[in-house]
């Protein structure tokens, strides 16, 4: 569970440099690294989050889906 935690505020850490530094290379690391921790802590993240995890993104696609077959 402290893996899942460190991940997440790397993430973060990295997301907030990316979006502050002026420097294209810097900001292009940081925000890999920031996938990288984020990717890092859905590995970590127990089995039942992931469960509703994937459940939502279903419900959300199909619904998505459903808004373009309207038009």
């Amino acid at each position: 569970m402290l893996g899942l935690f460190v991940s997440l505020a790397l993430a973060i850490v990295g997301i907030y440099v990316s979006l502050n530094v002026t420097d294209e290379i810097e900001s292009i690391l940081a925000i890999v690294i920031a996938v990288i921790c984020l990717f890092l802590s859905l590995v970590f993240l127990p089995l039942p989050l992931k469960g509703a995890i994937a459940i939502i993104l279903l419900i959300s696609a199909k619904s998505s889906l459903s808004i373009f077959s309207k038009s």
